[in-house]
């Protein structure tokens, strides 16, 4: 599965990241040096020990793959890059049909939890 993740992320950089696109920079550096990282922390929060009927917020989980990645690359602190970033690779998961990412309804204005599903990671 690792292999078919980063052949599906090498895709993705050369077709829907445009010279002009914030993640640009990923391009720059070969997705193997990340990875290990990003699957860690998608485990990390799909466990099975973390419990069924936990929520699992969108952004907490995009938002620590995104950090994660930015520090392992030694990139400038910008939080707005890395969510960007994290959304790339959790959409790469989702894509693949390791999660699937199930958005809650939001109460009296609050954040709408999601909840993932399943993993396979």
């Amino acid at each position: 599965m690792k292999e078919q993740l980063i052949k599906n992320i090498k895709i993705r950089l050369g077709r829907d990241i445009s010279p002009h696109n914030p993640l640009k920079l990923l391009k720059l550096h070969d997705p193997e040096k990340y990875i290990d990282d990003v699957i860690a922390i998608v485990y990390l929060y799909t466990r099975a020990k973390r419990g069924v009927n936990k929520t699992i917020y969108l952004s907490e989980v995009i938002s620590a793959i995104g950090h994660k990645v930015r520090s392992r690359l030694k990139l400038k602190r910008d939080s707005a890059t890395a969510a960007k970033i994290g959304a790339f690779f959790l959409y790469s998961f989702e894509y693949m049909g390791a999660i699937e990412v199930v958005l809650g309804q939001g109460k009296k204005g609050h954040a709408a939890p999601c909840r993932i599903c399943r993993s396979y990671t």
